[in-house]
Order: structure tokens, then sequence, then C-alpha cells
């Protein structure tokens, strides 16, 4: 079983196998890739460092560093809003099926430049895949 940052579920969307470093980019390709090979899969959603970050070069022993002190609580404010949004609770078991349906339901591109307005994947393009779930 995955456990996934609210954000994260939203950052395996438009995975383009690019990254902080190879590491990272290998860790992320591989938890991509089961879980949109089995839709199946259970998936923990979390308000903390998960299986995606556990490689990531800016985790620091208080968790996110990537924005310098103070960065963890910022992302995990992010991953409630996240998950709050999406109507799932932080902890519980979901199905990637079900949190794809949730997000195909409830994201449009507004709610993603809200919520991830100092990301610098915004600014280099990788989150256009939600242009065909605003109605």
């Amino acid at each position: 079983m995955l456990r996934l940052r609210g954000h994260n579920l939203l950052c395996l969307q438009d995975f383009q196998g690019e990254g902080y470093d190879e590491i990272f980019v290998a860790n992320m390709g591989r938890i991509h890739e089961i879980l949109f090979t089995d839709p199946d899969s259970l998936v923990t959603v979390v308000t903390e460092p998960d299986d995606i970050c556990r490689v990531c070069p800016h985790l620091g022993h208080e968790g996110c560093a990537i924005g310098g002190s103070g960065s963890e609580e910022q992302i995990r404010k992010k991953d409630l809003r996240t998950l709050q949004i999406l109507g799932l609770s932080p902890g519980s078991v979901y199905k990637w099926e079900y949190i794809m349906e949730r997000i195909k339901k409830t994201i449009t591109n507004a709610l993603i430049e809200d919520l991830c307005k100092d990301c610098m994947w915004l600014f280099r393009g990788f989150c256009k895949i939600f242009d065909h779930m605003e109605m």
C-alpha cells in the first residue's frame, strides 16, 4: 500500500519523467506506473512526507525543506486543503481509481493555479492535463 501526500495526488496526474534528481524521478516513475497500471491499488492519503518524498533531496529531518524554514508547514497546509477539496480524509485508505474520480470531478485549472501558485512545476507548464477537466 502506498502513502501519498494530498498535493502529490495532483502531481502524479501529469508526471513527465522529470524531477529533482535521478533517484527522485525513478521513484516517482515507479509509483506512477503502479497506480496507473492498477487502479485498484490502495493509497493511504497523508499530510506528511510520503513514499514520493522519501527520496527527495529536499527532505530534511523536519520534513520538506524545499523553500527553507517553514516549508513543511506550508506543504502540510496545501496537502490538507487538497484533501478537503477532494473530500478525502487524512489517514484514510482509498483505491486509486476512487481518488482519480474525485480529482476528475473537482479539480479545475483555477484550483490548480490557486493550490500550486508557489510550485515551480506549475510555471514550467507541467499541470495542463487539467484542461480537459474544466466544464
